[in-house]
């Protein structure tokens, strides 16, 4: 992920960030919920803004990778049924 920031001398710079550091910045912060929630947000309007002309476009390893990380993602977001 990369982010642009205005540092003190007045100069935009661009920063990559890992998970990791993106982990790191959320955990810290005390407005996270917001930033999570804003963030996916963010996310899902750019993936819909993907065409399918954009999509049809792709490798198939492209497209066997992104599918298996959008659906190992969502098993993360899943919610937990109480089964009785």
């Amino acid at each position: 992920m990369r982010i642009r920031k205005f540092i003190d001398i007045q100069r935009e710079v661009e920063l990559d960030l890992s998970p990791d550091d993106i982990a790191v910045i959320l955990d810290g912060s005390e407005s996270s919920e917001r930033a999570v929630l804003r963030g996916l947000n963010d996310f899902a309007t750019f993936i819909k803004g993907i065409s399918d002309d954009r999509v049809k476009n792709m490798s198939v390893t492209q497209k066997k990778a992104i599918h298996k990380f959008l659906f190992d993602q969502s098993v993360r977001f899943a919610p937990k049924i109480d089964r009785v």
